[in-house]
C-alpha cells in the first residue's frame, strides 16, 4: 500500500497517465474540469466584489439622504422656535431651539462613538501577540 499528497488541484503527472491507461481522456477531462471550477471560482468572486460595491455605493447614498433630512428638519424647527421668539415667546422659543441643537449635537456624538472616526475604521487590526517563527 502507497500514500502520496497532491498539493494542488491535479495529481502529479504519474498519477494523470495511470488514470489515462483505465480511461482514455481522463487526465484532459480533470484538466478541464479544474479549469472550469477555476473559471466559475473567479466570476463568483467578480459578483460578489460587485455586489459589495453597490451596497457600500446604496448605505452611502442612505447616509447622506437622511443627513440631508436631519438638516432640513432641524432648521425648520429652528424657524419654528424664532418664530415663537418673535412672537414674543421667549422661553418657549428658547427652549425649541436649544432642544434642537442640544438633540443634534447629542445625536452626532453618539453616532461618532458607535461608528468611530474614519481613521479608527481603515486601522488594520494586528494581533498582540504574534505567532512564532
Amino acid at each position: 500500500m502507497q500514500f502520496f499528497a497532491s498539493a494542488g488541484p491535479l495529481p502529479p503527472p504519474q498519477i494523470l497517465q495511470a488514470y489515462n491507461a483505465i480511461i482514455p481522456g481522463a487526465a484532459k477531462e480533470m484538466h478541464d474540469l479544474v479549469i472550469a471550477k477555476a473559471r466559475h471560482d473567479m466570476e463568483m468572486e467578480r459578483n460578489a466584489m460587485g455586489a459589495q460595491a453597490q451596497d457600500q455605493q446604496a448605505a452611502r447614498a442612505q447616509f447622506k439622504r437622511g443627513q440631508y433630512l436631519t438638516f432640513l428638519l432641524a432648521l425648520a424647527v429652528i424657524g419654528w422656535g424664532g418664530t415663537c421668539v418673535l412672537k414674543s415667546h421667549d422661553w418657549a422659543g428658547a427652549t425649541i431651539i436649544v432642544g434642537t441643537l442640544a438633540g443634534l449635537v447629542l445625536a452626532f456624538l453618539r453616532g461618532r462613538k458607535a461608528t468611530g472616526s474614519p481613521e479608527e475604521q481603515h486601522e488594520v487590526e494586528t494581533p498582540r501577540n504574534p505567532p512564532p517563527s
